[in-house]
């Protein structure tokens, strides 16, 4: 038998209220401890209870992550169940693989009250407009929506009341180079009922989740930038760094002078510090909280023309090092060039 599992989860969409009520999200388990270029396993639980029979259906699961990690393409996603024999009489699904519907379209808005304001939008375009970045205002972040890909149930008939079907989504993936903080969220949906009906943000949780020491902190906005935003570290490009941040005053705030201390890394491992208190490393004010200093990356690190740069960290100080400005402990604020 095909067995759409998604189906089973809608069934409430054939009554709304009773939807609400068993449609639930229960936890986000991440590992302790995560670090840089790791393979993990976040597990995202929930469960159902339908109320009357419905189906085909499918389960949709929706994601908040970091853009540049590409899990669309990149993570293994699946979902397994429990209880669905039991209560359904329907074979469980294990490790059954998700797949993207991020671009589809959100179905059933037109004409549902509440929900007009995203007819045509796909799912992903529907979830940012509703939801929004959930506090990641430091970073690129993006909403990202599976269904299960072979599985079709189609319940007939509620062999025992008593039980919920409890679901386990499992998201693989490796965490790459980049030490982020971010605030991971999730929610479940159905795919051919989308939201009508159904008050999906009481089903919507998140999570902070830290890789390495976080330097890269998507949950604040940013103290540092660069002019153009874009740029590779074979340009000419501005360092900028403001000393307030939403009326939140760093350590140096008030400062005469601003001096950055940077770190390249290097294709074949070498570290390059350049750690100076004068005009090399000088920052120019160009406003009252703000400062901006232009470099060639080669030339500032005094590299051969030859050196390959692969990774490149600011912090920021003043004249005698008594005040400084740098995420985490590591070499500082990674400013990150743009793909070939």
């Amino acid at each position: 038998m095909k067995r759409h599992i998604r189906n089973i989860l809608l069934i409430l969409a054939a009554a709304a209220a009773a939807f609400t009520a068993c449609f639930r999200l229960s936890e986000i388990i991440v590992p302790a401890d995560i670090q840089t270029n790791q393979d993990i396993e976040i597990h995202v639980k929930g469960s159902i209870k339908p109320e009357t029979t419905y189906g085909p259906e499918g389960i949709a699961f929706a994601m908040l992550v970091p853009s540049a990690w590409k899990m669309a393409q990149n993570a293994e996603i699946t979902i397994s169940t429990q209880n669905l024999k039991t209560a359904y009489g329907v074979d469980d699904l294990v490790d059954e693989p998700m797949i993207p519907i991020s671009d589809e379209l959100l179905p059933k808005t037109t004409g549902t009250a509440g929900l007009e304001i995203y007819t045509g939008l796909t799912w992903a375009q529907a979830y940012y407009l509703r939801n929004g970045d959930m506090g990641n205002k430091g970073g690129d972040v993006e909403w990202l929506v599976f269904t299960n890909k072979n599985t079709k149930v189609e319940v007939t008939s509620i062999k025992d009341e008593n039980y919920r079907v409890e679901m386990d989504v499992k998201i693989k993936f490796n965490t790459g180079a980049k030490p982020v903080k971010w605030i991971f969220a999730c929610e479940f949906a159905g795919e051919k009922e989308g939201w009508e009906g159904v008050g999906y943000r009481n089903n919507l949780k998140s999570q902070l989740i830290t890789v390495g020491d976080g330097s890269l902190d998507y949950t604040a906005l940013p103290l540092t930038s660069t002019v153009p935003s874009t740029f590779r570290y074979g340009d000419f490009f501005a360092v900028q760094f403001v000393t307030e941040v939403d009326g939140e005053r760093t350590a140096l705030y008030g400062a005469k002078d601003i001096y950055m201390v940077g770190t390249a890394v290097l294709a074949d491992g070498t570290v390059v510090t350049v750690d100076r208190k004068d005009n090399w490393t000088r920052m120019t004010n160009t406003s009252d909280t703000s400062y901006k200093k232009y470099i060639f990356p080669r030339h500032f690190f005094g590299l051969d023309k030859d050196a390959e740069i692969k990774e490149i960290y600011f912090y920021f100080s003043n004249k005698d090092a008594s005040r400084i400005v740098r995420h985490g402990s590591g070499y500082g604020y990674y400013f990150e060039q743009a793909a070939e």
